[in-house]
């Protein structure tokens, strides 16, 4: 018989990623956003502050920005958090 193999819920990992799957990480996060209008985007995000997640998209979200905030969390723990300029998004941007 197989074996499988799981995680238990209370459990904390240390891992190491690099910033381009940090950039990855973020881009996943645009292109889940721009499903959405930017004012239904908003109201998903003022919801998910204060609730939990009542669909598949909204717990998409959740659980990519928990982890670029967690991401983000520990890079500033180890200065290694820069300030960046980013692109506006301009009617030519791609939509998904």
């Amino acid at each position: 018989m197989d074996k499988n193999f799981g995680i238990p819920k209370d459990a904390l990992i240390n891992i190491k990623i690099s910033g381009a799957f940090y950039m990855n990480m973020q881009q996943m996060l645009y292109s889940l956003a721009s499903q959405k209008t930017p004012e239904e985007f908003t109201a998903i995000m003022h919801k998910l502050k204060s609730g939990t997640p009542e669909n598949e998209y909204e717990f998409q979200i959740l659980t990519l920005v928990s982890l670029v905030m967690e991401v983000e969390r520990s890079a500033k723990e180890q200065n290694l958090l820069v300030e960046v300029e980013l692109p506006k998004p301009t009617d030519e941007s791609p939509k998904v």
